[in-house]
């Protein structure tokens, strides 16, 4: 399903991708309502509730969580590497 609408924490932006094989069919759709977003601040032509980003905020949070947990072990575990072959003298 599409991501459709404002950027989250960002005035001017939005966002229309995601749309796959039928990209084409729907262009017509989501160009008027990125335009009516963009004009007059709201979409009057169709309900873009379920194509919100924030649909993903969980999900989002919980990924970029594990992604920071698992890069901070493999920082940690990288520079105690580094630190043993400096004692060591193989670095």
């Amino acid at each position: 399903m599409p991501i459709v609408g404002r950027l989250p924490g960002c005035s001017n932006g939005y966002i229309a991708v995601g749309h796959g094989a039928v990209g084409i069919q729907l262009s017509p759709v989501t160009g008027l309502a990125i335009a009516e977003l963009i004009t007059s601040g709201e979409c009057t032509s169709c309900d873009l509730a379920c194509f919100d980003l924030i649909r993903f905020a969980k999900t989002v949070r919980q990924t970029a969580q594990s992604w920071w947990e698992c890069g901070t072990l493999v920082l940690t575990k990288m520079v105690a590497v580094n630190r043993s072959r400096r004692a060591k003298g193989r670095f």
